[in-house]
């Protein structure tokens, strides 16, 4: 009785610590999927966020050098004539409004605010102390662009360096005379109308409290009140906006600690909210000058696959839990079996050396114990088969972990895809490997996309039109949009990630077309000749009445707030300008087809 105590005490402990093992391997995969899924949420996010980003430094860049850096603006601003500048600028100050434009901002040498365009009354005030990129630039006489708190607003700021230059070009030599800096920039609210409208997310923004307090004049830090987080504001204009289309996160007080001490590290990162079943991801401002965080942007996703995948590790917890306690329990019964047996055996070998029988009851009691000795031996050779069992068993136990992980497996697929014959379970395994290296590779895709580009190189064009179907394939899918690909590849000359937003751009055109005409059987062909591209989309044309201005900028056909009217003029300069080719569209019996010619001008044909 107390041997059997002693051995379910060890079997019990045996249960634990394979239950204990069980629950961390379950516990560790749930966590390394759930860790890469976020991973993958921040990438994602943070490359739409730059997406928006560069998008409008390419605006910005476009904005300075056709109404800005010209001689007139130059003289004037160079004469100091701030009425008359502000008279000449006012018209187009007023259409870039229309086009998220939050401030035209000119500086004298010493930082002093010449014209602000937004608020005309308000200059002379220095801005060396505030304003850390205007000091920059007018000390080290170079371009300067990032988010950056101000005395009214704040924005994500694009600031140049003025010369007297007599042709007003942007190429001056370093010996002109350095008259000040203009700054163009961008509200925060427009970006999180881009997030929000591009993207189909939440979205917020969250200012410092210390760069508020000690910047913005105090007749307009009204604009600002105080967020869950401890040191942010929330800015009124956006909480207003959200409010109305958007719900504001709900943050819980477990959930701001979580996440305060990785904000001021500046790394773009991802948390699951479990109150709102939403994946947050928090993309750090930083000031291009100190590097300090003083904002940050959140986008909100509502996902399913966290909870599901911590319901299925509940699932299967369960059931290896019931399946240990019944192979364990079972082993058990077996040993004690195995005990009571053997027991016996040397009760009954014992009755038999005490027998004292007379020679003719010995002779009688010899047969009586062979015969005794034959059934014996019969229970002996049963012994020893249930204990090649036991050995048998033994021996399986020695690598748990081994099994348990093969269990676990098998379990996880049987639950999951309600599958269970190994034909499915090996196709399914190897399907998941596949996409695991494709994820690996669009990775690294988004990391080179916008990566800046210094100096013009060859490269392939087939090549680089992949990488971008690659990028929008998720998009592209979801929309039921097909691309196929005819002709040779060649190489040409220019900026690798200029060339890839003019593709970019076409197909967002074409994709956008086919959702808003619902056409069935969406395809977009790309087909390569020698130093020409041509991509045709089956959308059913462009309008003839508007084909020979959609080059034209701020022309959109897209209904007010879904387009800027900038991308296929921007695409025009890229193709026509800075990699001296020709950009056309015409239109054929399917719908539009744009193409991109290299070739000689004596040879191109625009057909």
């Amino acid at each position: 009785m107390r041997d059997s105590l002693i051995k379910k005490k060890y079997f019990i402990f045996i249960f634990l610590i394979l239950i204990f093992i069980v629950h961390n391997i379950i516990h560790n995969e749930e966590n390394n999927k759930i860790d890469i899924f976020l991973k993958e949420k921040t990438e994602q996010i943070n490359l739409e966020y730059q997406v928006i980003y560069n998008n409008y430094k390419t605006l910005a860049d476009l904005i300075f050098k056709t109404k800005i850096n010209k001689k007139e603006v130059l003289t004037l601003f160079k004469n100091r004539e701030q009425k008359n500048l502000y008279n000449f600028l006012q018209n187009d100050y007023l259409k870039l409004r229309d086009f998220s434009i939050r401030q035209l901002h000119f500086h004298l040498p010493n930082n002093d605010s010449f014209l602000r365009m937004h608020r005309p009354l308000k200059f002379g005030d220095n801005l060396t102390k505030d304003r850390s990129t205007v000091e920059y630039v007018n000390k080290h006489k170079k371009y300067i662009d990032g988010f950056e708190e101000g005395k009214i607003f704040n924005g994500f700021r694009f600031v140049y360096p003025l010369f007297d230059c007599n042709d007003a070009t942007h190429n001056c030599l370093n010996s002109k005379q350095h008259i000040g800096s203009v700054e163009i920039s961008f509200s925060a609210l427009f970006f999180i109308k881009e997030m929000i409208k591009n993207y189909k997310v939440k979205s917020n923004f969250f200012i410092s409290k210390e760069v508020v307090d000690s910047k913005v004049f105090n007749d307009e830090q009204s604009n600002y009140i105080q967020s869950p987080i401890s040191g942010y504001y929330f800015q009124k204009s956006i909480l207003n906006y959200i409010k109305t289309d958007h719900e504001v996160s709900d943050f819980s007080s477990k959930f701001i600690k979580s996440i305060s001490s990785e904000i001021n590290k500046g790394e773009v990162f991802s948390k699951y909210n479990s109150n709102t079943k939403e994946v947050i991801t928090f993309i750090p401002l930083k000031n291009p000058i100190s590097k300090k965080v003083i904002a940050f942007l959140t986008t909100n996703v509502e996902v399913t696959y966290i909870e599901s995948k911590k319901k299925n590790s509940r699932f299967i917890f369960l059931l290896l839990t019931i399946s240990i306690a019944g192979t364990l329990l079972f082993l058990y019964k077996q040993l004690i079996f195995q005990i009571s047996l053997k027991k016996e055996v040397r009760n009954k070998t014992k009755e038999l050396k005490e027998l004292n029988l007379s020679l003719k009851q010995k002779v009688k009691d010899e047969i009586a114990k062979n015969l005794k000795k034959d059934k014996l031996v019969q229970e002996q050779s049963k012994l020893a088969s249930m204990g090649e069992m036991i050995g048998s068993i033994a021996h399986q136990w020695r690598q748990p972990l081994n099994v348990l992980n093969i269990h676990i497996q098998n379990l996880e697929d049987d639950f999951e895809d309600g599958v269970v014959d190994k034909k499915f379970i090996d196709k399914f395994i190897k399907e998941n490997i596949k996409v695991i290296n494709f994820m690996s590779h669009t990775i690294d895709d988004f990391r080179n996309f916008f990566r800046v580009d210094k100096e013009k190189h060859l490269f392939s064009v087939k090549n680089t039109i992949n990488d971008v179907i690659s990028i929008q394939d998720a998009q592209l899918k979801n929309h039921n949009i097909s691309v196929e690909t005819y002709g040779e590849d060649f190489e040409i000359l220019g900026l690798h990630n200029e060339f890839k937003q003019v593709i970019l751009n076409i197909i967002n055109n074409a994709k956008d077309e086919f959702i808003q005409r619902d056409i069935k059987n969406s395809k977009i062909t790309i087909t390569y000749e020698k130093d020409k591209i041509s991509i045709k989309d089956n959308a059913d044309g462009i309008n003839s009445n508007i084909i020979d201005r959609i080059f034209e900028p701020y022309f959109t056909t897209k209904e007010q707030g879904r387009g800027t009217g900038m991308g296929l003029y921007i695409s025009k300069i890229i193709i026509d300008e800075n990699m001296k080719g020709l950009l056309s569209v015409h239109n054929d019996k399917d719908g539009a087809v744009f193409v991109i010619d290299f070739r000689t001008p004596k040879g191109r044909d625009d057909g």
